[in-house]
């Protein structure tokens, strides 16, 4: 990598007086191309997006190497002649000087900090086609919120949108799955949160997304918080819901997908507050038994032996049992660790192969499982979600693709007949026989594929979800 250096790049981070940018700055509008040098000779492609237009300045970072693109960045600052932009996605920064042609300053993530240089660049992007993200600018209103649980002292990001002139309108908060999420729930190259909100607010209503607790611009710790916690911060985004003028406070409901559809099954049972649920890849197991499950059904695609994926279901109900067995986090690793020695040589035996399809090497450690030792994981991976379902009392629409291998089909059966005897007459289970867990229209439906596919969520779904909603307001 070329290295350019302005006399400005020595105080770059000497300033104090860093300011929100509202408006124009000292960036030209357009793409800036370059890379972040990882190592010595080892650079990794990025680029940094300005798009202007009447109603103002948008920002994007792309991960060209990663075939990642379209993050928004929604925090800039200026000070001088540089900038700090905050990627709140995949929390990280970018600190630049910045000329009419170049920038250069560094990439700073987890406190390691990379050098960078951008150049202006004439190249459109390559990127993949999404064509149901929305383009700007939007014909609805998109607000940035900030909602505070005041008890932990945890302050929730987020972006509201609805229609211009919006009155007494149905209001929606979506919420992710699994694993650290953005607003836009940014997966695989998909923002399928985006996409639902902009066709939902197209349609006439009020939607609410956040970022995780401790994820994107949203403060907290993601990894010390369970389900309940999750569905505490869902409940907080209620009520602000239903203190917006733009809202009917008696039609404010909630959608969940994955893990978030869990956690709006518990949310749903405990809330007075919530008119409508609706339920996509949700489950009617333990999370444990969801993994088990899932990873069967994946190395089987994948093609692992009938004794490898056995094994592999053998150890992770050792893990298991290792932790609902155990006191907490440091019992549970010496009886695992003790645990594992007899499994590890039947892993040796199925060879290189067989464990690379499995994705567990020998030898396997507790410390390969640190992820699910922790206490926090206690709760979320032995609670049963039947105990919310029976209790729901919503009407509930509940999605499924039956090409799903993340959340097995016979999940969605199991939540219907789990829920009251006396649910009401607009509950509805809909099943989609060429869909994945994303809710794509899928060929290989393997979890591989979801990035190479162009479409985020099958129009057919949003049309549902449009049409339930519009009929149990009638």
């Amino acid at each position: 990598m070329n290295r350019i250096y302005f006399a400005g790049l020595l105080i770059l981070f000497s300033f104090s007086g860093w300011c929100q940018v509202a408006g124009e700055n000292i960036l030209k509008a357009g793409v800036w191309k370059g890379a972040v040098e990882i190592s010595p000779g080892r650079n990794f492609a990025i680029a940094l997006e300005k798009l202007g237009n009447k109603n103002g300045n948008r920002y994007f970072f792309h991960s060209i190497d990663q075939n990642s693109y379209n993050f928004a960045i929604r925090k800039v600052e200026q000070a001088g002649d540089s900038l700090r932009l905050r990627i709140g996605s995949i929390n990280a920064d970018m600190v630049i000087s910045v000329n009419d042609t170049a920038a250069v300053g560094f990439f700073i993530q987890r406190s390691m900090r990379f050098p960078l240089v951008l150049k202006r660049s004439d190249q459109p992007l390559n990127k993949p086609r999404r064509p149901q993200e929305p383009a700007y600018p939007l014909p609805y209103v998109e607000e940035e919120v900030t909602i505070e649980n005041q008890k932990e002292g945890i302050s929730l990001a987020g972006t509201i949108t609805y229609p211009r002139k919006a009155r007494n309108k149905t209001a929606i908060l979506l919420i992710p799955g699994s694993g650290p999420s953005d607003r836009d729930q940014s997966i695989f190259g998909h923002k399928n949160f985006l996409v639902l909100a902009d066709q939902l607010t197209r349609s006439g209503y009020v939607v609410l997304r956040m970022d995780d607790r401790g994820t994107g611009y949203s403060t907290g710790n993601y990894a010390t918080a369970t389900i309940k916690d999750f569905a505490v911060d869902a409940q907080i985004c209620l009520y602000y819901l239903q203190n917006r003028k733009e809202v009917n406070t008696s039609r404010v409901g909630v959608l969940g997908h994955s893990l978030g559809a869990d956690i709006a099954q518990y949310l749903a049972a405990r809330s007075s507050n919530l008119n409508f649920v609706i339920l996509m890849a949700g489950s009617a197991e333990t999370l444990s038994q969801t993994i088990l499950r899932q990873t069967e059904a994946i190395y089987q695609q994948k093609g692992a032996s009938p004794e490898a994926i056995a094994l592999n279901s053998e150890i992770l109900k050792t893990v298991f049992s290792s932790i609902q067995e155990s006191s907490g986090r440091e019992a549970a690793v010496e009886k695992l660790t003790n645990a594992l020695e007899p499994l590890n040589e039947k892993l040796k035996a199925i060879g290189e192969e067989q464990q690379a399809l499995i994705e567990t090497k020998y030898p396997v450690t507790a410390r390969s499982f640190s992820n699910l030792l922790s206490d926090v994981m206690r709760f979320d991976l032995f609670y049963d979600p039947k105990t919310s379902i029976s209790k729901i009392r919503q009407p509930v629409l509940i999605l499924q693709g039956e090409k799903d291998i993340q959340v097995l089909p016979d999940n969605a059966d199991a939540i219907l007949q789990s829920l009251p005897a006396q649910k009401p007459a607009s509950t509805r289970l809909v099943k989609y026989p060429s869909l994945n867990h994303l809710f794509q229209t899928c060929t290989t439906c393997t979890v591989s594929e979801y990035q190479e596919l162009e479409e985020t969520i099958a129009p057919v779904v949003i049309g549902e979800i449009k049409n339930w909603i519009k009929a149990i307001h009638k």
